[in-house]
């Protein structure tokens, strides 16, 4: 895809050009313009100082790279190296359009084409390797303007890659389309945050979400691949601010998911786990123990509530038990709250339960099915009614599959370090 402009105005000095480009927001203005080189055979396109795209051309017609080539590993596809701005593109069976906050719209909307926001314009169409059949387009848009993103559907059936691109940052989200999708995809390059919404029909996707580290020298990246989004029910994707950990919210119906993280650059590894489940209103946090040995295991943290308050904790990557086990709670005295470690060899369903001195049953802490490994769930001393209990022995008994134990707790209001 392309985009006509406009000439207004060339001025030639030598075998040096410049073509001013109309601008409806400025007529007569001299932002806009291409810089022709018949020397080298190249040309450039800038706006206000800042360099857009460009390409160079030899004798037969044939150009080379369009855009910049990306600092990123990751980022196989050019990217626009001016900071006002962001790159978005899409490939696949979708068209990609954006909506500023006065209803101004750039992209195909409704099958019609509109370039109406200022500042912003489509690019040409570039990519490494793809197929005549293959269709990209895309954008570049003011970096500190506000506007929603809407991918729409252009066949029966069919996928795209959505990308969005920062100086600093990338988002990419794959995901099955037919002829009636609407996905809306947001952003956020200062705080990390990406909320990806689909309003037509469940369906499946994956996710990425790479950031350069303040050092420059490596990349993060965080994936959730072959997951599930409910039709209305956002999911969320947040690296957080320090960069070591990626949380995961959920809004649908439970998902089955991949989760890889990688690191590119100084210190490189790459961690996937696979079958990992999502429930609804749950979030999910990932931190490896060690980004520069990321064979060392992560640690997932499991808010089933979207509450703040961690419901379980599991060791992704450590070596899976060889027995059903339930560990002795620490602190123990408690006076605050406990946590209760156990372990499963394989993926069942478990129930943890406490109970007082007389067998009255005080607080559920586990009713849900688990996959298998080592697991930590931590109580806070409060029962079902979410009422403090009271100083004496309390019993904590497991059933996972065809395992049980009990184990033996004391609480008490004096405090033990």
């Amino acid at each position: 895809m392309g985009h006509a402009v406009v000439p207004w105005q060339v001025k030639r000095t030598g075998e040096k050009g410049e073509i001013y480009v109309y601008d409806s927001n400025d007529p007569g203005g001299e932002d806009r313009k291409i810089l022709i080189d018949l020397e080298n055979n190249t040309w450039e396109y800038k706006f206000s100082g800042f360099w857009i795209f460009s390409d160079k051309w030899d004798g037969d017609g044939n150009s080379g790279s369009l855009i910049g080539y990306p600092y990123s590993q990751f980022k196989s596809t050019p990217t626009l190296v001016a900071k006002p701005y962001v790159i978005y593109n899409i490939l696949g069976s979708a068209h990609l359009y954006f909506t500023d906050a006065d209803g101004r719209h750039l992209g195909f909307v409704d099958g019609e084409f509109k370039n109406e926001i200022p500042d912003a314009a489509p690019l040409p169409s570039f990519i490494q390797g793809r197929s005549e059949s293959e269709e990209i387009e895309s954008y570049y848009l003011p970096l500190d303007g506000e506007h929603t993103t809407t991918v729409s559907g252009t066949q029966e059936e069919g996928r795209y890659t959505f990308k969005k691109y920062t100086l600093k940052s990338l988002l990419r989200i794959d995901a099955s389309v037919d002829e009636n999708s609407i996905d809306q995809i947001t952003f956020d390059s200062i705080t990390y945050i990406a909320t990806y919404l689909t309003r037509d029909q469940d369906k499946d996707y994956s996710a990425t979400l790479v950031v350069e580290l303040p050092s420059g020298f490596a990349e993060r990246s965080f994936s959730i691949q072959h997951a599930e989004i409910s039709a209305g029910a956002p999911v969320t994707l947040q690296a957080t601010s320090d960069l070591l950990s990626l949380k995961y919210n959920n809004r649908g119906e439970a998902s089955e998911y991949n989760i890889k993280l990688e690191q590119i650059g100084l210190d490189s590894g790459s961690f996937t786990y696979p079958r990992l489940i999502i429930g609804t209103n749950e979030t999910h946090i990932f931190t490896p123990k060690d980004w520069k040995q990321l064979n060392s295991g992560v640690i997932l943290q499991i808010d089933k509530e979207n509450d703040s308050i961690i419901d379980d904790t599991l060791i992704l990557g450590k070596t899976l038990p060889s027995a059903f086990a339930l560990l002795q709670n620490y602190p123990n005295p408690f006076s605050v709250g406990t946590s209760i470690d156990y372990q499963l060899p394989t993926d069942c369903n478990v129930e943890l339960k406490i109970y007082d001195i007389t067998g009255h049953l005080i607080k559920v802490l586990i009713s849900d099915g688990k996959i298998a490994g080592h697991h930590t769930v931590h109580w806070n001393g409060k029962n079902d009614l979410g009422e403090k209990i009271v100083d004496g022995v309390y019993f904590y008994h497991i059933k996972a599959g065809e395992f049980s134990q009990t184990k033996k707790m004391v609480f008490t209001r004096q405090k033990y370090h």
